[in-house]
């Protein structure tokens, strides 16, 4: 599903699993691994944002995916979220 599919039909609060559609490292790759994972993943879809309108240009659609928090004693001490614009290579519905 492209992320103007998901942007136009996908409800609030579902999972959203995106890729670039390259094949995972072998672990041992630390630093690819890594850059993969940046393009590889998985989120709750919690913004969809129009196109914006500004006097020198427009901004192309977009989404927000809710990837996970951090925490600490029960304190969640860092939210990851992650946006994708209309025209991202990466993204498909997953469920």
């Amino acid at each position: 599903m492209s992320a103007t599919t998901i942007i136009d039909t996908a409800p609030l609060g579902a999972l959203i699993r995106y890729t670039d559609g390259s094949p995972k490292p072998p672990a041992r790759f630390t630093k690819k691994l890594a850059a993969w994972e940046r393009s590889n993943g998985v989120g709750r879809l919690v913004k969809k944002e129009p196109p914006r309108p500004y006097p020198t240009w427009t901004a192309p659609a977009s989404f927000t995916l809710h990837e996970g928090n951090f925490s600490s004693e029960g304190v969640i001490l860092v939210t990851i979220m992650r946006s994708h614009s209309a025209d991202s290579a990466v993204a498909r519905q997953s469920g």
